[in-house]
């Protein structure tokens, strides 16, 4: 069985949503194939903080706008959006020179803590602080209900999801599936590490290598609060 879309997403993670939603505004016909039943990538192993302020040069205009999506999505889809922004603390001399030549450089979007206004705002007493500094501009969203959230999002906006279908091969104005031939004018393949899986050529050519990302999650020490806003 072969079907049609003006744009084939492989891959439901944060990045292929993104293509979708944006295609979807602009009035294209989206199917999204994605293998598994949801996301279960990096879009919920390593995402959620909407990492604002720390950017510099054409990443922070792009992230100030990336910001601006986020709370316009929040509200579209229902998706809450934390706006506690970031606590950054120092423990060395030389890392607080670092923050205090940041926050003197990024003005009303960085503000300067003692270390009891850290604590005040964490909810906790990091250990051995000597200074810290606030940034309000930083988002934070759930990693395992975003996805989900903006996938639904999407189907009222009239996307067409295949869960649990592999993409078997990507060619010119086609996509092959294990449930069916999808006709379409334009790709986009947002699979992450697994592009050497499609494009074994083109990873060769350009020497891609793959690596793990191990992230490592630490409680918080006994007793801690809530982040205030």
């Amino acid at each position: 069985m072969t079907s049609g879309a003006d744009l084939v997403v492989v891959g439901a993670g944060i990045v292929g949503l993104s293509h979708a939603l944006h295609a979807a505004r602009a009035g294209l016909r989206v199917v999204v194939v994605e293998r598994d039943e949801r996301a279960v990538g990096a879009s919920v192993r390593n995402f959620g903080h909407v990492c604002t302020t720390a950017q510099a040069g054409e990443a922070l205009d792009l992230a100030r706008t990336a910001r601006e999506e986020w709370l316009r999505l929040g509200a579209e889809a229902g998706l809450p959006v934390l706006r506690h922004g970031t606590v950054v603390v120092a423990r060395t001399a030389a890392q607080s020179r670092v923050l205090e030549e940041f926050t003197a450089e990024r003005g009303d979007a960085a503000r300067a803590l003692t270390p009891a206004e850290a604590e005040q705002r964490l909810g906790f007493a990091p250990v051995g602080v000597l200074s810290a500094v606030h940034l309000p501009l930083d988002l934070r969203v759930d990693p395992i209900t975003a996805s989900a959230r903006i996938a639904a999002h999407l189907e009222r906006l009239g996307v067409e999801f295949r869960w649990r279908t592999n993409v078997l091969a990507v060619e010119p104005g086609l996509v092959r599936t294990t449930r069916g031939d999808l006709r379409t004018t334009r790709v986009v393949v947002a699979v992450g590490h697994d592009v050497d899986r499609f494009f074994p050529d083109v990873a060769d050519e350009h020497l891609l290598v793959r690596c793990r990302l191990r992230m490592l999650e630490v409680d918080a020490p006994f007793g801690a609060m809530p982040p205030r806003c």
